[in-house]
């Protein structure tokens, strides 16, 4: 009997240590409309407006697209007119004539892509631009020199063809309002 009452005992307290989880509240549900949770996802899905780029960063990024090896770009990008700066390194071709054009070529597309930044030809007051090239002395020592420098006004550009591929490198040096080569290129 003794057993019994030990299995009933047992028994009972399993069976209410069982039943007694303690009462977890439920969370409140927040209802809302059809209509506000269409908001909130055009909310998502809106990108953020994007801030107008400066005129430094218009032109910076045009030219990084020419794939022209830039050295330098500096220039007065404050206020208008602006003053634009860019020096690059020449690339050797198979002959002289070549590398020069190649030379001619690369300003085009510094050119074009400024023309074409965004930003506008009237804010432009001056656009230099220099080459740099491995140049060697009567020694045999070689030294990256200035071998073109050149500048183009606002006004300038904006007489230049707007098809790119209409226009002739080799009228660069006609139409430049400061033209320099050196005597090694010529």
């Amino acid at each position: 009997m003794k057993r019994m009452a030990l299995v009933i005992l047992g028994t009972a307290f399993l069976l209410g240590a069982c039943g007694e989880e303690e009462a977890q509240p439920e969370p409140e549900k927040v209802e809302t409309t059809v209509q506000e949770q269409d908001d909130k996802q055009e909310k998502a899905e809106q990108p953020e407006p994007e801030k107008e780029r400066t005129p430094e960063e218009k032109i910076r990024a045009a030219i990084e697209d020419t794939g022209v090896e830039v050295t330098t770009l500096n220039g007065q990008f404050t206020q208008a007119p602006y003053t634009v700066q860019v020096e690059f390194k020449g690339s050797e071709s198979m002959t002289s004539k070549m590398t020069v054009k190649g030379f001619k070529m690369d300003m085009k597309y510094i050119l074009y892509a400024i023309k074409k930044s965004g930003v506008a030809v009237e804010d432009i007051g001056n656009v230099g631009v220099s080459v740099t090239y491995p140049l060697v002395d009567e020694y045999g020592n070689s030294e990256d020199q200035n071998v073109i420098e050149s500048d183009f006004t606002g006004e300038t550009l904006g007489k230049m063809a707007d098809d790119e591929v209409a226009f002739d490198f080799d009228n660069l040096p006609a139409i430049a309002d400061n033209w320099w080569e050196h005597p090694a290129i010529q």
